[in-house]
C-alpha cells in the first residue's frame, strides 16, 4: 500500500487563522499531544513567533492546537513565546477569561486513532454547510469556516462570561445542534462546550493514524472568514438551547420496564438509522410520521440519559409536535387502557411509568436510629449540611481545615469526639487545585493521600467538564463509593447546578437536594454545600443564602460564617438552623497567613454572638467608644436618660450613637415615679430582663 506524500504545514494560513481568531496584544497557548516528548506547549502574544512554532511542529505529532478563548497574561510566565517539552502545566477553564467562541465541531464516525476516508471527510463538510445554513435562517451571523483535515468546524463569534451559567448555555446550544444534526454518519461534539477548549490549527497537518490512500492526512484548511464577524447573542443562544427536551428530575423512565426500542419495532417506525446520543439512545426516522413529505432525516426519537423520552422533528411546521402526539399516531387504542402506563412531561419530555401504588407503613415498623455527628451539633453523617457567608471570610478555608482535620483523625473545634481518619472529596469551582487548595490542605495539616479532588468528567486527553446536577449525581454517587468517602463538599453549590435548573425556584432546588439527599443517606457520607449570601443586606440570617428559600428548607443543619462585629479581625461560626439537635456554640476563629503566603485558620474559641448579629453593620470606633462609656456608667446603678443625654452631648457622642450603644449592651428603660416629678431611667439588664423586651425604646 502506497504512502501518499503530503505537504506538512501552510505557514501563511497558520497565520491568517491565528489572526483571524485572536485579538492583538492577546494571550494565545499552542499545545501539540501526544508527542514523543510529551505534551509541548508554550504562551504567545507574539503570533508570528507562534505560527513559525506551529509550523515547525505540524506532521510531528497527530495534531498542533491552540486555545480558542484568550488566556489570562500572567501565564506567559509559564512558557513566554516559546515551547517547553514534557509541560506539566496547560489551560484550565479557571485560566480563561472570557468566552469570545462558540466552536461546533462535526466529526465524521469512524474508529479511533485514524483519518477519515474521502466519502466520510465529504459527509462531514456537507452536514456543516447544512447546519450553517440552518442557522444563517435562524438570523445568526456568518461563521468562521474550516476543514479540520478529517471533519469540519464552524467557529461563531459569541461575548459570555467563564462562569457555570455559561457553560451550561453552551452545552445546551450544542446538544440542540447534535440533536438536529447527528447521526450514524457524522457526529457533532459537544464536549467542546469547555471554555479552555483547544482547536486544530487550520494550516497544520491533521495526521491521526498512518496516511494511506484510503484514509490520508490532510492539512486542516481556513475555508471562510467574514469581513465582519457578527457577534450570537445571549438570546439567541437561549432560544436553540430551549430546542433541547429536559429530563424531569428524580424520575427514570428505565424503572418502569418500558422498552421504547421494542415500542419502536413493533409499530414499526421508519427508523432509518439508531445511535448513541448524550449517555441515552437517539433513532432518526424518515420519512417524518408527522408529514411524510419531510424525507430529509428530520424526524427524531431520544431516551435520555435519565430514561425520559422525547420526539419532533426539526422543520418548522412541526414545531410542538412530542412523543404524547407519536405514541396517538402509532396506537389506535386509548394509551392508558393499551399499555397501563400514564406520562409525564417535563420540558418537551415524557417519562412512561406504571401508575403509582401507595406505600404506607405504619411507626411501629419504623427501626429508630440514631444520628450520628461528624462534627457534633453542627454537620451530620448521612445528611446535607450548608455553609453560608459572604465571599472572602473564609467559608472555603474552613472546609479544608475541617478536611484537614478529618484526614488525619483529629478532633474538631469544640467537640471531643474521636474519628478514625477518613477520606474527603471536595468540588471546588472557584480555587486552582495547585496553588489554592493543596497548599491549604498542606497547612493545616491534611493527610493528602485522603483527599480527592474530583474535577469533573474527562472527555479526552487533558479536557475535563466539570460536574452538574441533577444529571450527574450517579457519577458524584461512583466518586463518593469508589474513594469511600464520609465528608463531601460542594464549593459553591451554584456552579454545579444545571443551567436548566433555576436557583430561586423552590420545585427545582428541592428536586436537586431531594436527590442529593438521599445520595447522602445512602452512601453515610455527610455532604456540604457552601453558598454566597444574597444581596439584600438585611433580614435574619437564616433568609440570607443565595436563590431560594428551599435550599435551606431542605438541609439538616445551616451555619453562617461572618465578621466579628466586635473584632473585625476574627470570623464567627454561628448555626442559623439545626434540625437535628439544640444549636450548638457560635465559634471564632481568625485567618493567618503563613511565611509561604498561605491562608491558615486558628481557633480562638467561643462566643455568645449569634448568626443575627454577624449580619449587623459592623461596629464604629465612635460605637464601641460610646459603649464602653455607656456601659462604665450604668455598672453603678440606674441613671436617668436625661442626665446620659447631657453627658453625651458633652463627651461628643451623638444621640444615635447613643441609642446604638444602649441597644448593644441591652440596657433597659423604666420609669420611676408618677406625674411630672416622674423620670425615665436606665440600667444594665438583670437576667430576667435580657430575656424580655424593653418596654420602652423611644426616649433613648
Amino acid at each position: 500500500m502506497s504512502i501518499p506524500h503530503v505537504k506538512q504545514a501552510d505557514r501563511d494560513t497558520i497565520g491568517r487563522a491565528i489572526e483571524a481568531l485572536a485579538e492583538p496584544g492577546s494571550v494565545v497557548e499552542l499545545r501539540i499531544l501526544n508527542t514523543r516528548r510529551g505534551t509541548v506547549s508554550g504562551y504567545f502574544d507574539d503570533f508570528g513567533r507562534l505560527a513559525d512554532e506551529a509550523a515547525a511542529w505540524s506532521g510531528k505529532a497527530p495534531g498542533v492546537y491552540v486555545t480558542l478563548n484568550p488566556v489570562r497574561r500572567d501565564l506567559l510566565a509559564r512558557a513566554s513565546n516559546r515551547l517547553v517539552e514534557y509541560a506539566k502545566h496547560t489551560t484550565g477553564d479557571a485560566d480563561i477569561l472570557e468566552r469570545r467562541w462558540l466552536l461546533i465541531d462535526f466529526d465524521p464516525a469512524r474508529p479511533s486513532g485514524i483519518s477519515a476516508t474521502n466519502e466520510e471527510h465529504r459527509a462531514a463538510m456537507e452536514r456543516a454547510s447544512a447546519c450553517r445554513k440552518y442557522l444563517l435562517e435562524q438570523g445568526w451571523p456568518e461563521p468562521v469556516c474550516a476543514d479540520s483535515g478529517n471533519g469540519a468546524h464552524l467557529l461563531f463569534r459569541i461575548g459570555l462570561a467563564n462562569d457555570p451559567e455559561s457553560l451550561a448555555l453552551v452545552r445546551r446550544a450544542l446538544e440542540a445542534i447534535s440533536l438536529r444534526f447527528s447521526d450514524d454518519i457524522v457526529q457533532v461534539d459537544v464536549t467542546t462546550c469547555n471554555a479552555a477548549r483547544i482547536w486544530k490549527v487550520p494550516g497544520t497537518l491533521a495526521a491521526k493514524g498512518d496516511s494511506t490512500d484510503e484514509r490520508p492526512h490532510r492539512i486542516a484548511r481556513l475555508l471562510h472568514v467574514p469581513v465582519r464577524v457578527g457577534i450570537v447573542t445571549r438570546e439567541q443562544l437561549e432560544e436553540l438551547a430551549a430546542q433541547v427536551p429536559v429530563p424531569p428530575i428524580g424520575l427514570s423512565a428505565r424503572r418502569s420496564g418500558f422498552d421504547l426500542g421494542r415500542w419502536i419495532a413493533e409499530h414499526k417506525l421508519p427508523v432509518v438509522a439508531e445511535l448513541p446520543w448524550q449517555g441515552g439512545r437517539k433513532w432518526i426516522l424518515d420519512p417524518c410520521p408527522w408529514d411524510p413529505s419531510h424525507t430529509n432525516r428530520s424526524a427524531y426519537v431520544v431516551q435520555l440519559a435519565s430514561g425520559a423520552i422525547a420526539a419532533g422533528c426539526h422543520h418548522n411546521s412541526c414545531r410542538g409536535k412530542s412523543w404524547s402526539e407519536l405514541r396517538g399516531i402509532y396506537e389506535s387504542e386509548p394509551r392508558m387502557a393499551r399499555s397501563n402506563l400514564h406520562t409525564r412531561a417535563v420540558g418537551g419530555a415524557s417519562s412512561p411509568t406504571p401508575l403509582p401504588v401507595v406505600r404506607t407503613v405504619t411507626m411501629a415498623e419504623v427501626p429508630a436510629e440514631k444520628i450520628e455527628w461528624l462534627w457534633h451539633g453542627r454537620i451530620p453523617l448521612g445528611k446535607i449540611s450548608i455553609i453560608d457567608g459572604d465571599p472572602g471570610l473564609g467559608k472555603s478555608v474552613l472546609t479544608l481545615d475541617l478536611a484537614a482535620r478529618l484526614s488525619r483523625g483529629d478532633e474538631l473545634p469544640c467537640d471531643e469526639t474521636r474519628h478514625d481518619p477518613i477520606n474527603v472529596l471536595l468540588l471546588s469551582a472557584e480555587d486552582g487545585p495547585g496553588d489554592t487548595i493543596r497548599p491549604r490542605l498542606e497547612v493545616a495539616g491534611a493527610d493528602l493521600s485522603r483527599c480527592v479532588l474530583l474535577q469533573g468528567t474527562e472527555t479526552e486527553p487533558g479536557a475535563t467538564v466539570p460536574l452538574v446536577f441533577p444529571g450527574d449525581l450517579d457519577r458524584l454517587a461512583e466518586a463518593i463509593t469508589e474513594h469511600e468517602a464520609r465528608f463531601v463538599v460542594i464549593d459553591p453549590l451554584m456552579a454545579f447546578l444545571d443551567g436548566r435548573i433555576d436557583s430561586h425556584r423552590d420545585q427545582d432546588v428541592r428536586r436537586v437536594l431531594a436527590r442529593l439527599g438521599a445520595l447522602a443517606q445512602q452512601t453515610g457520607a455527610a455532604i456540604v454545600l457552601v453558598r454566597h449570601l444574597n444581596k439584600l443586606g438585611s433580614g435574619k440570617a437564616l433568609y440570607r443564602g443565595g436563590g431560594s428559600i428551599g435550599i435551606v428548607g431542605a438541609v439538616r443543619s445551616a451555619i453562617l460564617v461572618g465578621c466579628n462585629p466586635e473584632d473585625p479581625d476574627e470570623r464567627v461560626v454561628a448555626s442559623t438552623k439545626s434540625n437535628l439537635g439544640p444549636m450548638p456554640a457560635s465559634l471564632k476563629f481568625r485567618l493567618e497567613t503563613t511565611t509561604r503566603g498561605v491562608v491558615k485558620i486558628v481557633w480562638v474559641g467561643s462566643t455568645d454572638l449569634q448568626a443575627d448579629d454577624l449580619l449587623r453593620p459592623a461596629t464604629t470606633g465612635a460605637e464601641r467608644k460610646a459603649t464602653d462609656w455607656l456601659r462604665t456608667l450604668l455598672e453603678d446603678g440606674p441613671k436617668p436618660v436625661a442626665d446620659l443625654e447631657r453627658a453625651a452631648r458633652a463627651a461628643r457622642i451623638t444621640q444615635a450613637t447613643l441609642r446604638r450603644a444602649r441597644k448593644k449592651i441591652g440596657a433597659v428603660s423604666s420609669r420611676e415615679g408618677f406625674g411630672q416629678s416622674g423620670k425615665w431611667v436606665l440600667q444594665l439588664p438583670t437576667s430576667i430582663d435580657a430575656q424580655c423586651s424593653p418596654t420602652e425604646d423611644e426616649r433613648l
